[in-house]
């Protein structure tokens, strides 16, 4: 038996209206086990994908591997979800309620993803295939994008016994993230070097890069602050998380040395959040928002220097370092929880 279904009192014959469960069917371990593994699957596709998109200037086909492991993920997802809602429908639960509690969004998501997969085949044979930037902004990848993330996020939905003890919801918030990260990789500080690029006009590589900068530490301080705030992960989650999206993130480039980087990072937020979650002073929450991109990004123009040579001069390189730290800041402020 599949996680997540309810056994039916009547195998055969669907029940009526009246007879109809006003509840959610159970969450159990192996449904969540099944639901992310499908959806560690559907996220490695599309970094395939993106990386083909980067690497292979004449890809000329919609048949590609990449493409197989991101509808082989799709597969296993959309298997997992309309089992689950067939069974559970004929054991009297409505429709809205024939999945675990907080699974709907994946529901959406994939109907999203779908939709998008079977246009995305279309605009390819019509358009072309896009290449580097071009993927970014596909509007049907921009709709296979936003699926995967509603099917990653489903998880984080739900508030199971035991609290956070839990690390389903801990591996959803990282793939969650690597799908807003794989989207935006175009002008992703991992991605692309921005302080080592010669532009003819200084100005917009400044421009480019720190605007980079700040998009994704919108990002990344999106997901990590309301975890901080409500303490609902284990110490370790703000490591993970930063760790395995430097991973992916490199693989797009072979950009590895900033794994490192983040480890660090994420060594020292949780730090933080290992103190916050001890005495519950929202101080640390303050200090958590601010100080997290600025650590990120000063390790990481470090480690440009080291690796490469940073042409940006002193004001540019504080100027990125401080503005996504005032911008996270910001975003700190307005989600911390009133006394």
């Amino acid at each position: 038996m599949l996680n997540g279904m309810v056994k039916p009192k009547k195998p055969i014959i669907w029940r009526s209206m009246s007879q109809r469960i006003e509840e959610y069917p159970e969450l159990t371990a192996r449904f969540e086990q099944a639901y992310i593994l499908s959806s560690f699957v559907l996220i490695t596709g599309a970094y395939l994908d993106a990386w083909s998109h980067i690497h292979i200037p004449d890809l000329e086909s919609f048949f590609t591997p990449s493409h197989a492991v991101l509808y082989t993920g799709g597969g296993m997802v959309s298997f997992l979800m309309v089992w689950a809602m067939f069974r559970n429908l004929r054991a009297g639960f409505p429709l809205t309620r024939s999945v675990p509690k907080g699974y709907l969004t994946g529901v959406f998501g994939f109907i999203i993803l779908m939709v998008s997969g079977i246009g995305d085949m279309f605009w390819h044979t019509l358009f072309g295939i896009e290449q580097d930037l071009e993927a970014a902004f596909s509007v049907t990848h921009l709709g296979i994008i936003t699926g995967i993330v509603l099917i990653m996020l489903a998880p984080t939905m739900v508030q199971r016994n035991g609290g956070d003890k839990n690390i389903i919801p801990m591996v959803s918030y990282t793939l969650a993230l690597l799908g807003l990260n794989v989207i935006s990789s175009w002008s992703h500080p991992l991605v692309k070097l921005y302080p080592t690029l010669n532009y003819t006009y200084p100005e917009i590589g400044y421009s480019l890069g720190i605007l980079s900068m700040i998009l994704q530490i919108v990002f990344l301080m999106g997901i990590l602050l309301p975890i901080f705030r409500d303490k609902m992960l284990p110490i370790g989650s703000m490591t993970f998380i930063l760790t395995i999206d430097a991973v992916y993130l490199g693989f797009l480039n072979a950009n590895y040395v900033f794994i490192a980087i983040y480890f660090i990072t994420g060594l020292l937020a949780d730090l933080m959040y290992l103190v916050h979650k001890k005495t519950g002073d929202q101080i640390w929450f303050r200090i958590f928002s601010i100080f997290v991109p600025a650590i990120l990004y000063s390790l990481y123009i470090i480690a440009l220097e080291v690796i490469d040579e940073v042409l940006w001069n002193a004001h540019i390189i504080s100027g990125a370092i401080t503005f996504p730290a005032i911008v996270s800041g910001f975003m700190g402020m307005a989600m911390v929880k009133k006394s």
